[in-house]
C-alpha cells in the first residue's frame, strides 16, 4: 500500500510539473511574441516616433519595461547598419540615461549629450545634422531635467561672488556655465527659479535647432519635428513641452 501511495504521490508531481512547464512555456511565448510585435514597429512619421517614446517612458515608470533591442542578434543586425527613429539632445547628467528611461535599445535612438543639453557648437550640431541629413530621423528631442548641475551653476553663480571658493574652477567650466548663462540670462541671480530657467532653457535650444534653414524647410513639410522634453529626475517620468 505505501508503494502504490508513493508512486501515485511521484505521477502526481510529475504531472503538476508538467503543466507549470507548460504554462512557462506559453507565457515565455506570449512575451516573446509581445517584444518581436514592438521590436517590429517600423516608425515612419514623427508621430510615431514620439507616441514609441510616450510608451517606452510609461513603461520605465510601471517598472514594465520590455528591454527591445538589447540582445547580441541586436548587435549583429545594427553592425553595419543603423536606423534610429528619433534623435534625442539629452543632459550629460549621470542621473538622465536616454535608453533606459525611454526603454529603447540598440540602434532605436540616435544620442547626443552635452551639460544643459545645449546646442552651442559645431560638433553638437554637426551631430545632429547627421542624424537628420544622412540617418533620417523623423523626430529631433531637446531633453532637459530637473535639478539640473549645470542650469543651477549658471542661475546661482552671481549669489556667490563674495566667495573665493566657490569660484575655483579648472579647465572650461567657467566658459560652460557662462554659455549656459547666455541662454537663460533672465533668471541669472535668481535662485528659485532654477527649475523655470531648466524649462526656458529646454525651449531656447529647440528654438535654436528649428532655425537652422535645411531644418526649417523639413518641419514646414512635415517631415521632422522638433520639441522639447523635461526628465523629472525623482519620478522617471518624462513630460513633452508644447
Amino acid at each position: 500500500m505505501k508503494r502504490v501511495i508513493r508512486l501515485v504521490s511521484v505521477m502526481a508531481f510529475a504531472f503538476a510539473m508538467t503543466l507549470t512547464g507548460c504554462k512557462n512555456q506559453k507565457q515565455s511565448e506570449t512575451q516573446s511574441a509581445a517584444v518581436t510585435t514592438t521590436d517590429s514597429v517600423k516608425v515612419e512619421t514623427a508621430e510615431q516616433a514620439l507616441a514609441m517614446l510616450i510608451e517606452g517612458n510609461k513603461r520605465f515608470v510601471e517598472g514594465k519595461q520590455s528591454h527591445p533591442h538589447c540582445t547580441i542578434e541586436r548587435v549583429k543586425e545594427t553592425s553595419e547598419h543603423q536606423e534610429p527613429f528619433a534623435t534625442i539632445i539629452g543632459c550629460a547628467d549621470s542621473r538622465s540615461p536616454v535608453e533606459l528611461i525611454f526603454d529603447q535599445g540598440l540602434g532605436d535612438l540616435f544620442i547626443i549629450r552635452s551639460a544643459g543639453n545645449l546646442v552651442k557648437d559645431d560638433i553638437i550640431q554637426g551631430s545632429l545634422d547627421y542624424s537628420v541629413d544622412h540617418l533620417g530621423v523623423k523626430l529631433v528631442v531637446v531633453l532637459g531635467h530637473t535639478h539640473c548641475g549645470g542650469i543651477t551653476s549658471a542661475v546661482c553663480c552671481a549669489h556667490h561672488e563674495e566667495s573665493a571658493e566657490a569660484h575655483v574652477t579648472h579647465g572650461k567650466l567657467d566658459q560652460l556655465v557662462a554659455s549656459i548663462q547666455e541662454d537663460v540670462k533672465d533668471y541669472v541671480g535668481s535662485e528659485d527659479k532654477v527649475e523655470e530657467a531648466v524649462v526656458a532653457n529646454i525651449k531656447v535650444q529647440v528654438e535654436r535647432v528649428s532655425e537652422v534653414e535645411y531644418i526649417k524647410e523639413l518641419i514646414a513639410k512635415n517631415e521632422l519635428q522638433v520639441v522639447g522634453a523635461l526628465y523629472d529626475i525623482a519620478t522617471g517620468e518624462v513630460t513633452f513641452l508644447n
